[in-house]
């Protein structure tokens, strides 16, 4: 399963296009939200946000998250058993857009 919209490349000449391919869906703002504002950083704590998201998309949007290089993951050393996913420049850059999203869905929601 691919999270970009077919007719979406990468390389189109719309940079909201670009975004929203690389995004993908609403469950990846949702995980940079938890990262950038929310400050979360362990799976389980995505996992208990308040819109449950399931275990596999959860998996796989931290995945796509790694490979979009808008998340790093790293061995806790607090914990071995489990990963701290940590956002990148790339993610803290998004940071003014989520706080804006998050203004604009409190103004019309």
């Amino acid at each position: 399963m691919t999270l970009r919209n077919e007719n979406m490349s990468k390389n189109c000449a719309c940079p909201i296009a670009n975004v929203v391919g690389t995004l993908g869906d609403r469950w990846s703002l949702i995980i940079l939200r938890d990262v950038l504002l929310n400050k979360k950083k362990h799976y389980n704590e995505f996992l208990n946000a308040p819109e449950r998201i399931s275990t596999n998309i959860l998996a796989n949007r931290l995945r796509m998250l790694e490979n979009e290089r808008l998340l790093s993951s790293n061995i806790d050393p607090t914990n071995r058993r489990q990963k701290v996913y940590l956002p990148t420049q790339k993610a803290r850059d998004l940071e003014p857009v989520l706080q804006a999203l998050a203004e604009w869905g409190l103004k019309y929601s």
